[in-house]
């Protein structure tokens, strides 16, 4: 995917080659860059910008990209990613005919126990629904396993594998991650969303002078690009 603001005289590359970190050394430009990626208006946005595929194709600035842009927090109850990720388990196991079959029986089994309570209810129930995995993922609660004794480090790498599996086509943007993780956490995370394929941008509002394997870096200087 490439991004292009207005502003800024080149495009910028997001793609699973390399990680790319683009610092911005203006604050206001900063926080219009990040304002306007937040409102996905595009064009119609504080800071106008476009998408475009390696082809030249336009895309839709609307869900284009996993932005977060509350860290140290990350977006694990997403709505897109939980619903893709039930839609990703459903499709593997639909492929598995004899693990279908045997989730069904196990499902089956569990609506009989849960009607044989109605004998003690005074209404008439029923289920509302046929069986779907996406359902019953859903039921139970099935998401990432993230406890409260993970490091940031470990939750990112958490959050980049449930990204590699609900939406592989979409790019992660972080905004100042740089200021939660030091050198050595920095190029371990950089390995692993380079280990999966991922496509990363790291939105950074200050100047790293050290140098990261994997990474690819653009400092923006009010309306100067430099490699």
């Amino acid at each position: 995917m490439n991004l292009k603001f207005d502003r800024i005289d080149r495009e910028i590359q997001i793609s699973s080659s390399a990680i790319t970190t683009v610092e911005i050394i203006d604050r206001v430009e900063f926080s219009r860059i990040v304002e306007s990626l937040l409102s996905e208006r595009g064009l119609e946005g504080i800071e106008p910008y476009m998408l475009t595929s390696d082809e030249g194709v336009a895309i839709k600035p609307k869900k284009a990209m996993i932005l977060c842009s509350s860290l140290p927090d990350l977006p694990f109850t997403d709505r897109v990613l939980i619903a893709n990720l039930y839609e990703r388990i459903a499709r593997e196991i639909r492929d598995q005919p004899q693990l279908d079959v045997k989730i069904r029986n196990v499902a089956a089994n569990l609506r009989e126990e849960i009607a044989d309570i109605q004998y003690e209810l005074l209404g008439s129930y029923a289920y509302s629904s046929v069986w779907a995995s996406e359902a019953f993922l859903k039921a139970f609660a099935f998401c990432p396993d993230v406890s409260e004794g993970d490091g940031f480090l470990e939750k990112c790498k958490k959050f980049v594998g449930l990204c590699a599996d609900a939406a592989p086509q979409l790019p992660i943007c972080f905004v100042n991650l740089k200021s939660f993780l030091d050198n050595d956490s920095l190029d371990s995370l950089y390995e692993f969303i380079f280990s999966l394929g991922e496509a990363v941008m790291v939105l950074e509002s200050w100047h790293d002078e050290n140098e990261h394997s994997r990474e690819h870096k653009i400092v923006v200087d009010l309306q100067f690009l430099e490699n």
